[in-house]
């Protein structure tokens, strides 16, 4: 029969094991999990842990897993910055409708649909999981500042039961777009990039512009914006105002996006397209694009380090 006293000296044995040692266990952990075959070590030159998939994060699997033990482990997780600097934070957002009432007096149509789209109820646990432990719970470090400039993929679905019956409606995603948290991202992954989405890039509370509807003229910036990445990108010159371009990303140098006709590539101007070309260093395109398309693309992008991939 194991005695208490036995049980809290296995405890503190697991909780008291040096940093070093918690740090090698837990990368092996990741890595076999994902099956990585070359080794890693927190010591020497880093290693980058995950491959070229996304890996998003989740309650079952390191590293998170690996936080939810004991206080320690969660301690040393989140001090082991390869741990994390492949991890995706996964935001699904639905559309919903909501009916909104008229002013008093009005008799015709008193109720109108508004429609609009909302984060979903796991997406906001992760994102409060992330700002309580990571943004508020960790000192200053190398390893604090990169997990202060999350990875964010974020995925549309078909709004379920679950969704418009939930008593704490989520924010919406132009409210998430505009918060510090959201703006300070290193990666963004977008399964659609289309007029709703871009509106909601573009909303900014403090412009009038936002509330009626139309793109701001001074959109929020993206400061730590490294690497974007486009599933489906879907641009018509409609979308609210000419020359309307990707929120400006002074630091963005790599791209891999779908580019469905020529005019998703030029944007409204020639002189202004969509997506910054000229800083990039790094360009992937699903598809092929048209002959003045191609040329355009040599002679805007002059910072490439890698030929163009398709």
């Amino acid at each position: 029969m194991v005695t208490s006293e036995s049980e809290d000296r296995r405890t503190s044995v697991a909780q008291t094991l040096p940093f070093d040692i918690l740090g090698e266990i837990f990368l092996h952990i990741a890595a076999l999990q994902f099956h990585d075959p070359g080794p890693i070590s927190v010591v020497g030159k880093a290693k980058p842990l995950y491959d070229e998939s996304l890996h998003l994060l989740n309650a079952t699997e390191p590293p998170l897993l690996l936080c939810h033990v004991c206080q320690t482990w969660k301690n040393a997780a989140l001090n082991i910055s390869q741990l994390w600097d492949g991890v995706y934070l996964p935001i699904t957002y639905f559309q919903s409708s909501n009916l909104l009432r008229k002013g008093p007096g009005s008799e015709e149509n008193p109720e109108i649909s508004h429609t609009m789209d909302v984060l979903d109820a796991q997406s906001i646990q992760f994102v409060e999981w992330w700002e309580n432990n990571v943004n508020i719970g960790l000192s200053e470090s190398p390893t604090s500042s990169l997990l202060r400039r999350p990875s964010f993929c974020f995925r549309r679905k078909e709004a379920e039961i679950s969704d418009l019956s939930s008593a704490y409606p989520g924010p919406s995603l132009a409210q998430f777009f505009v918060t510090p948290f959201f703006r300070s991202a290193r990666r963004i992954e977008l399964d659609v990039l289309d007029q709703r989405v871009i509106r909601a890039l573009y909303y900014n509370p403090s412009d009038s512009k936002s509330d009626q509807g139309l793109l701001s003229s001074s959109p929020l910036h993206f400061e730590n914006l490294l690497e974007l990445r486009v599933q489906k990108f879907i641009y018509r010159s409609d979308y609210g105002q000419p020359g309307c371009t990707f929120p400006p990303s002074p630091s963005l140098l790599k791209l891999h996006v779908s580019l469905l006709h020529y005019n998703a590539f030029l944007g409204d101007d020639i002189s202004s397209p969509f997506f910054p070309f000229a800083q990039l260093t790094h360009i992937s395109l699903s598809n092929p694009i048209v002959h003045a398309a191609w040329k355009l693309l040599l002679i805007t992008c002059t910072h490439l380090t890698s030929r163009i991939k398709y």
